[in-house]
């Protein structure tokens, strides 16, 4: 249980990341970043509710990276050694194991995990805007 919910919150970092990579406005570019970066520590609220679910595709990315994250740990029968209250990247000892590649593969699936979210998001992002025209200007006349 403790690999799925690293995978998922881990999941929505990478897609608050290409959230604030591609956003234009500087307020909502702070606050991605600093959800990221919240994210990352296991507080992933900031990320869920005020960066992702903003946005649907970008929500739904961070579905499938967390998915895609989850099953190379279940292919590869990734497993942590103690409890903890919520995973982040603090807590990556916990999958440490000797005479195993289990940390590795823990490593391997959490950046599985946020390339896909932040790339899906990245892309569905992009494609949501139509290439080589510009914001309609407002006019007062």
């Amino acid at each position: 249980m403790i690999a799925a919910m690293l995978v998922a919150i881990v999941g929505q970092a990478g897609a608050a990341l290409a959230n604030g990579i591609h956003s234009k406005e500087p307020t909502s570019r702070r606050l991605a970043f600093w959800a990221t970066g919240t994210a990352l520590l296991g507080v992933v609220e900031p990320a869920l509710y005020t960066v992702n679910m903003r946005k649907r595709s970008s929500f739904y990315a961070a579905l499938l990276g967390g998915a895609v994250g989850g099953l190379y740990f279940g292919l590869l029968s990734v497993k942590a050694f103690a409890m903890v209250g919520n995973p982040n990247l603090i807590s990556l000892p916990l999958f440490n194991e000797e005479g195993s590649l289990n940390l590795l593969h823990t490593c391997i699936g959490v950046v599985i995990a946020f390339g896909v979210s932040g790339g899906l998001t990245y892309w569905m992002a992009g494609k949501g805007q139509k290439s080589g025209q510009a914001a309609p200007k407002a006019s007062i006349e």
